[in-house]
């Protein structure tokens, strides 16, 4: 379907996404925006930490594997180790990353 791998996490109306590929995250509140258009991440980053703390904790109890970077070779950061990464920082496209 065109999309990149990806884990998410509800919390109530807010939702978050980790994009594998380039550890980009995206967090929204579907009680106010159900089409996923306005990324919080940025404007909600102590929520996005939460979160993404969350969900790294349940990937690992459900024994979930990372995926490899093919460019790199080395197995992608879980969600709350990419969230602690000094290049987590805003993306340019409209999405954004957490800042750190």
């Amino acid at each position: 379907y065109g999309q990149s791998p990806y884990s998410a996490v509800r919390e109530g109306a807010w939702k978050l996404i980790y994009h594998h590929a380039d550890q980009r995250l995206e967090l929204f509140d579907l009680g106010q925006d159900l089409a996923e258009q306005a990324n919080r991440a940025a404007a909600e980053p102590a929520r996005t930490r939460a979160l993404a703390e969350r969900l790294g904790s349940l990937l690992r109890a459900r024994g979930a594997l990372m995926p490899t970077d093919r460019k790199t070779g080395r197995v992608v950061p879980w969600p709350d180790e990419a969230v602690r990464s000094p290049a987590a920082q805003p993306a340019t496209t409209g999405s954004s990353a957490l800042p750190s």
